[in-house]
């Protein structure tokens, strides 16, 4: 990773330890925020290991259409009684919900390989090699990052039926859950706790969401290159929460520095 371009911090962030051998927790760390300029940030690191990242998004794609489309063939075939779901003569409502949560499982069963692909994106903010397996790390924490992943869908949809704005919020304020189940080994329901009280504030849940969103956006611009360009920039939206998850939670090796020094981890 040593051919990563230089970030400029932005004046006023000077009296922050940051990278080298500073207990900056990563090339990139800043002050806790919602950066907007992070999706930049994001496309200068995958430029500067451009092959990798392109290998990953295609594995990814791959993995999560390996592991989910079986459960959509199951789901189809208990619905409608084939694999494709071509034949739609009548409707059975308790069919077609439980062919609806099979389908939901196989997307929970794929899920932590999208996790994996964050884990990357805080290996690469941190300074450390970033490599294909990086995308399997989740995998071990299975049981704890399907039922946080679960707890967020199911509040993030609920609470968009009620009024939509509470769905809004909890997308943005439960976003560190998954990155904490795996980078900081904690429990599902604490993930999702530290997760809610690091960024419970309105204004922090909120512009958090705004972030993913345009983050989500700009990894779908591949799109317009004819589909094929989303392997370039799916990365993107796992990259800027890797980015704004390590200015609240820097390694915990980085925290013992920051204390060295007289000074408190951003948090």
């Amino acid at each position: 990773m040593s051919g990563l371009p230089p970030i400029q911090p932005p004046s006023g962030f000077s009296n922050y330890p940051r990278t080298g051998g500073s207990p900056s927790g990563g090339l990139y760390t800043r002050p806790p925020g919602i950066y907007f300029d992070y999706i930049l940030t994001a496309w200068q690191i995958i430029q500067a290991d451009l092959g990798n990242w392109v290998l990953m998004s295609f594995l990814t794609g791959i993995v999560t259409q390996v592991i989910s489309v079986p459960f959509t063939f199951l789901g189809n075939f208990i619905a409608y009684g084939d694999l494709l779901g071509m034949s739609r003569v009548g409707f059975d409502l308790g069919k077609y919900l439980l062919a609806t949560a099979i389908g939901l499982i196989g997307a929970f069963a794929a899920y932590p390989i999208h996790t994996g692909m964050m884990m990357a994106g805080l290996k690469a903010v941190r300074g450390e090699r970033v490599t294909p397996g990086d995308l399997f790390s989740a995998y071990p924490r299975f049981l704890h990052v399907i039922p946080a992943y679960f707890l967020m869908f199911l509040g993030t949809t609920l609470g968009s039926i009620f009024f939509l704005l509470p769905g809004i919020y909890l997308a943005g304020a439960l976003s560190f859950s998954q990155l904490l189940v795996v980078d900081r080994k904690m429990s599902c329901l604490e993930a999702l706790r530290t997760s809610f009280n690091t960024l419970k504030s309105l204004g922090s849940g909120l512009g958090m969401f705004a972030l993913i969103f345009v983050a989500l956006l700009a990894s779908c611009l591949g799109l317009l290159a004819c589909g094929i360009g989303v392997v370039f920039t799916a990365p993107i939206y796992s990259i800027v929460i890797a980015l704004t998850y390590n200015n609240y939670f820097p390694p915990q090796t980085a925290a013992s520095g920051y204390h060295a020094i007289g000074m408190e981890p951003p948090r």
